[in-house]
């Protein structure tokens, strides 16, 4: 049986695991209004408006921090009211048949508070990709991906570290952080270390995944040897989609060169969080 690499996840791939940190930033504009800023949180240092799509001469990650949180609760307030009854069409406008699993079903909600990709880059000061089929929106039809800019994933680790720095911000946003992430941050962590747990073997993989990618090689055909990591991790309460699509995003951030620095973005945001979870991964490739 062939594994053929899913169609690429959209930007938010990375990015919504990091919701607090990153992929909420670029709706700021669109907060509602219900959600104010905690009396408690200090006062941020002027930056550009996000809105006017100018980047900040220099990173604020208090701000970004502080923009996170008002947007995750935004997040949680839209996805507590979500639409109960489903027409058929929200499977086209998901670019996905998972309502309730997966990055892209987490990121069309996203959209509801008006995503952007210009607005992520002026927010976090460095634009997101450095080449790719994306434009001020997520291509997700096309066959191509996005290569992420090492400068701006830096930065999403930066500001995962200052979360981990505050804990009243921590508390705040708990219960929106478990509710809609702790399950793929925890997922894709794992994934990570499943993958390298043998270099060798995955050196292999790689070289054939972009053989794929380039129209060089077949589509991959690796079943056999990912369905024991696909299975141990649903058994240990994890999606087999979910893991799926993580194996091809570390795959794909290898090739980019960005995959050590996504890897410590998001073990900071689980630490902040005290849910960094199993230190070993419930499954190996066979």
């Amino acid at each position: 049986m062939s594994v053929a690499a899913p169609e690429p996840s959209p930007p938010s791939a990375g990015l919504a695991l990091l919701v607090p940190i990153s992929l909420l930033l670029a709706c700021a504009p669109q907060v509602p209004a219900a959600i104010e800023a905690p009396p408690d949180r200090p006062p941020s240092e002027p930056r550009a408006d996000a809105s006017s799509g100018v980047p900040a001469p220099s990173f604020d990650v208090r701000a970004a921090l502080a923009d996170s949180e008002r947007l995750l609760l935004a997040l949680d307030t839209v996805m507590a009211n979500r639409e109960p009854r489903v027409d058929a069409s929200i499977y086209e406008r998901m670019h996905s048949g998972l309502l309730e699993q997966g990055l892209r079903s987490l990121y069309y909600y996203a959209t509801r508070a008006e995503l952007s990709l210009p607005l992520l880059a002026a927010i976090l000061g460095e634009p997101v990709f450095v080449s790719g089929p994306h434009g001020e929106h997520p291509n997700l039809e096309s066959a191509d991906f996005g290569r992420y800019n090492p400068a701006f994933v830096a930065r999403v680790a930066e500001t995962a570290r200052a979360l981990g720095r505050d804990g009243a911000c921590v508390e705040r946003t708990r219960p929106a952080f478990e509710r809609w992430l702790r399950r793929q941050a925890q997922t894709y962590r794992l994934v990570y270390l499943a993958l390298h747990h043998d270099p060798e073997w995955y050196a292999g993989f790689r070289a054939e995944y972009a053989a794929f990618l380039d129209g060089s090689g077949p589509k991959v055909d690796r079943y056999d040897e990912l369905e024991p990591l696909l299975t141990g991790f649903q058994r240990a309460g994890m999606t087999w989609a979910e893991t799926h699509t993580a194996i091809y995003f570390w795959l794909r951030r290898d090739i980019d060169e960005t995959a050590t620095l996504w890897f410590e973005a998001l073990t900071a945001l689980l630490e902040a969080y005290g849910e960094l979870g199993a230190s070993a991964p419930p499954g190996l490739p066979g």
